[in-house]
């Protein structure tokens, strides 16, 4: 396999999951109830911020285990990423800070926490993004680190 192709397929295989689990996210963020808000009684509502932080924290994770394990998959006939399966870490890495700065220049994570109300959506609220791609590059970062102590150590 050469290495544009394998370098595309990695790309493909950041993206997918990406955007399917943001999309995800976003509706279930929609569905979620507001930051203090009331229930039709009068009372406290179960809504929270912290909510918000474990969905888009946990759909970091997902997005990640689903990268790697993809990329793992379909760049199996590559000896490069055989041999340096950081690679796809290395990969992942830039791919998310491209991504971190293309929002912040189209503007979507400029404004401050105080003033974004009750936008909890990857990419509009600053913290929630971060925990987004912290927790994506994590996972990944994880599984990468597993599978090398369980092949054991390389050989040159």
């Amino acid at each position: 396999m050469s290495f544009l192709k394998t370098i595309c397929i990695i790309i493909l295989c950041y993206l997918i999951p990406a955007i399917v689990i943001d999309i995800a996210g976003a509706l279930l963020v929609t569905i979620l109830p507001g930051p203090d808000s009331r229930r039709l009684n009068g009372n406290a509502g179960f809504g929270s911020t912290a909510l918000y932080y474990v969905v888009w924290m946990t759909a970091g994770c997902l997005a990640g285990f689903f990268f790697t394990t993809y990329s793992r998959e379909a760049t199996r006939a590559s000896i490069m990423i055989q041999r340096r399966p950081f690679l796809i870490f290395i990969i992942g890495l830039l791919l998310s800070a491209s991504l971190i700065l293309l929002f912040y220049s189209t503007g979507e994570m400029n404004g401050s926490w105080i003033s974004s109300g009750n936008n909890y959506y990857v990419p509009g609220h600053r913290n929630v993004t971060y925990t987004f791609f912290v927790s994506f590059l994590l996972v990944s970062f994880i599984l990468l680190k597993m599978e090398k102590t369980r092949t054991g150590p390389e050989e040159y």
